[in-house]
């Protein structure tokens, strides 16, 4: 295998994920303020129901995909067979998928009343099955992951600007959405011929694939239960109205998740091809450094979202989505909790084969949250859906932890714990100050967020945090401070 750096894969996918950052940023309070809460609500709400045609349709082939194609990429010709059978795969079981959809349709009225929005959106999932992005990483290609994305999402802006227009123009913000995706799915389809040259192939060996495919299935949609149920549920208890509400409390709680998760999704071909080569010291030493800077990071961020969660929704959606304030102060708990799972989910469980122990765990957190829902929503509204993500997100990230404790060596993260809580305290005092002297909402947004960062980066160069000691030595590394040993690093 050609080595390919692991801190550019990360860097690179970190990037991608601020592209989806960046974007949101600028279309979302565009989107907001044009189509309203309620159009905005009926598209949300009909992109919830989509996630369950993807989950089908996917059927947990991506992470298979992933996860065993990683082991034998060195080997092309064996790389080649199992692309095409899963490639195979995916084609018969998306068809079967837009069958059922289209009977759902059929039997459910109040699916009808989206079928517009459903069938345009609709047409992502295809192409998602026709782009086989797993190739790409297979071979941890983040250069033409990052580029392509970002094409596209500029393209889509473009249009979004030019075309979204008035609160009618719903169905063509969804159109914009679906063909960017789509267009992005067929360039990939074209581009992964450099890696191999997929075809349909008569011997799937059904057999061999679909049970580990079955379990990560189960797993996914246990996990798109805890995650969709809750809009979908709000659309039906509550109305288009709340969900375009709550739609911003999820914006922002997804966004930040999917930024952090980055950092752990990069690591699945490499923890596979650890694993498979029996370097367990290496493989504990991996796991030790990636929580580490996950604990650093993920503190701050909720902090920060927790004490500016008026301002983000107010500068986000305006005015008229101001209730759902409280909604993302709770759900921003739950990204701690969150990112830990996919942590120990995706860098012990996976890897090691062990897909039924994390399909337990979600299970468990997706009955959970399913009758918590049920519960909570018509009494609480987005404030008890909020609750309910909050509690699932717990459940399954001590249940993953718990089946991964025999998988790996020790992890210490005490000292990045207890100095990322000093910093937090910091941030706290520097967003509360800043609201006391300045009455500019985005003034003293974009102050906090500077001032506090600045501060918390101080405070982990002073209690001598070693995640960040690392990156700024690598930095000052980069920039000449080190060459030929002429200064001792930072220590």
């Amino acid at each position: 295998m050609k080595g390919k750096s692991i801190g550019m894969n990360a860097l690179l996918n970190v990037f991608k994920q601020c592209s989806n950052i960046i974007f949101p940023l600028i279309t979302f309070p565009y989107v907001s303020r044009i189509l309203g809460s309620e159009s905005l609500g009926k598209y949300n709400f009909a992109y919830s129901i989509i996630g369950y045609l993807a989950l089908v349709a996917a059927l947990g082939i991506p992470t298979y995909a992933v996860r065993e194609g990683a082991k034998v990429r060195d080997d092309k010709e064996k790389l080649s067979k199992f692309a095409c059978q899963i490639f195979t795969l995916n084609i018969i079981i998306t068809v079967i998928a837009f069958i059922l959809f289209a009977v759902a349709i059929l039997l459910f009225d109040k699916l009808q009343e989206y079928t517009s929005l459903i069938v345009i959106l609709s047409t992502t999932v295809l192409f998602t099955t026709l782009g086989v992005d797993w190739i790409n990483t297979i071979y941890e290609d983040y250069v033409f992951i990052v580029v392509r994305d970002v094409i596209f999402k500029f393209i889509a802006l473009v249009l979004m600007f030019v075309l979204v227009r008035s609160t009618k123009d719903y169905i063509i913000y969804a159109a914009i959405t679906s063909i960017a995706e789509s267009a992005k799915g067929l360039l990939n389809f074209f581009y992964i011929r450099k890696y191999v040259r997929l075809h349909i192939v008569k011997d799937v060996e059904f057999k061999k694939h679909i049970v580990p495919i079955l379990i990560l299935f189960c797993n996914a949609l246990a996990i798109t239960i805890y995650v969709n149920s809750d809009i979908t549920l709000v659309g039906i208890f509550k109305g288009d109205t709340e969900v375009g509400i709550y739609s911003t409390s999820t914006k922002v709680y997804s966004i930040c998740k999917s930024v952090l998760n980055a950092i752990v999704i990069v690591f699945i071909p490499r923890m596979s091809y650890l694993i498979s080569k029996n370097t367990k010291e290496e493989y504990d030493s991996m796991l030790n450094k990636m929580l580490n800077t996950l604990v650093v990071i993920i503190l701050p961020a909720v902090i920060g979202i927790n004490m500016l969660s008026t301002e983000i929704i107010t500068i986000l959606g305006g005015k008229e989505y101001m209730s759902g304030s409280m909604s993302l102060k709770i759900l921003s708990i739950s990204i701690i909790f969150a990112i830990i799972t996919s942590f120990y989910s995706n860098s012990i469980l996976i890897p090691n084969r062990k897909d039924k122990e994390y399909f337990l765990a979600t299970l468990e957190a997706a009955v959970i949250n399913l009758v918590l829902n049920f519960i909570f929503i018509p009494t609480l509204g987005i404030n008890g859906a909020a609750i309910t993500t909050l509690i699932a997100e717990v459940v399954v990230m001590i249940q993953v932890m718990r089946y991964s404790k025999e998988l790996h060596g020790k992890i210490n993260i005490k000292k990045s714990i207890s100095t990322s809580i000093v910093g937090c305290f910091a941030i706290a005092l520097v967003c509360t100050i800043t609201k006391m002297i300045f009455s500019n909402i985005y003034f003293y947004f974009v102050l906090s967020m500077i001032v506090s960062g600045i501060v918390y980066i101080l405070i982990q160069i002073v209690l001598k945090n070693e995640v960040i000691m690392d990156a700024l030595n690598l930095v000052l590394s980069k920039v000449g401070v080190y060459k030929n040993d002429q200064f001792k690093k930072i220590s």
